[in-house]
């Protein structure tokens, strides 16, 4: 996020939001099929924040893709 910037980008590929209750991340799940779901910062259904990211794409694939440009 760019402080000033604009709220609605096109090079977005993750999103994390703060979890109200692990409902929110189950919720997230339904209203965003065709993406990533994901939880972290505290343990199983006590996590703190959610996350929705594009799916196939995750660190691996980055690391593949930078080793791949040597």
């Amino acid at each position: 996020m760019i402080y000033g910037g604009e709220l609605y980008r096109d090079d977005c590929n993750k999103v994390s939001f703060i979890l109200n209750s692990y409902q929110d991340h189950l919720d997230s799940i339904k209203e965003f099929p065709d993406l990533k779901p994901g939880t972290w910062g505290g343990d199983g259904e006590i996590a703190l924040f959610g996350d929705l990211g594009v799916k196939g794409i995750d660190k691996a694939h980055a690391i593949d893709d930078v080793l791949n440009l040597c």
